[in-house]
């Protein structure tokens, strides 16, 4: 693994930890007593790992197919990782390319890390890396906080997410328009919803069932946000 690789993984890590889109584990609170700083393989996944954070574990994964190398404490590929957990749990990460939401990260590639809240889900957030957005999930009772880049509590958090979306008919395919968005339209495949969003520029037309220039697409939507 090359050294910026590596940087760029151990920047992740720092800020999946600081930025608290990690879970606290109160029921495993001896795997970490009298330690700090260091990272520990978790039994549950290969990509799955804890962080001792002044005696308290905090789980993690490594984001899409790396898993985590006990070795060095980071994520790596997955040929640089003996792992011989079995049947090891995927986490709920979408690829960029099939995500039910667009997320557009920043097109400029760095080491930093940038969050970006989910427009369809309070409790879902997604984070930039290597221009890619990975999708994660706060715990149950939890909302994102864009304003603090965290997990919060929901009166805390303020999310509104309005649109009331349909139910998809079990069979065949079919789209609705999203009921506050314009540039957002609702897909359907045999009674499986994904939330799509235009190009930019591109508005839902319901007439034609496609995205069309804004300025000459029929928006079902705009009767929402009167």
């Amino acid at each position: 693994m090359a050294i910026g690789e590596i940087l760029s993984a151990f920047c992740l890590l720092f800020h999946l930890i600081h930025g608290s889109s990690i879970v606290l584990r109160a029921d495993a609170p001896d795997l970490c007593h009298g330690r700090h700083g260091i990272f520990i393989k978790n039994e549950k996944g290969c990509e799955f790992f804890f962080y001792c954070h002044h005696g308290q574990p905090l789980e993690a994964f490594c984001p899409g197919d790396f898993w985590f190398n006990e070795d060095s404490g980071i994520c790596e590929d997955q040929k640089n990782v003996l792992c011989t957990l079995n049947d090891p749990v995927k986490p709920p990460i979408v690829h960029p390319d099939i995500t039910d939401e667009t997320v557009n990260c920043p097109v400029v590639d760095t080491f930093s890390i940038t969050f970006i809240a989910s427009k369809i889900d309070c409790n879902r957030y997604y984070i930039c890396y290597h221009g890619s957005p990975i999708r994660q999930q706060c715990i149950k009772e939890m909302h994102w906080n864009p304003a603090i880049n965290k997990c919060d509590y929901p009166d805390n958090a303020k999310c509104e997410i309005k649109p009331s979306l349909p139910i998809c008919p079990r069979k065949g395919q079919v789209f609705y328009p999203h009921p506050e968005m314009c540039d957002y339209f609702i897909y359907c495949q045999d009674g499986y919803l994904t939330v799509q969003q235009c190009p930019f520029y591109y508005h839902w037309d319901t007439v034609t069932q496609s995205c069309r220039w804004r300025n000459l697409a029929r928006c079902a939507s705009k009767a929402f946000l009167v």
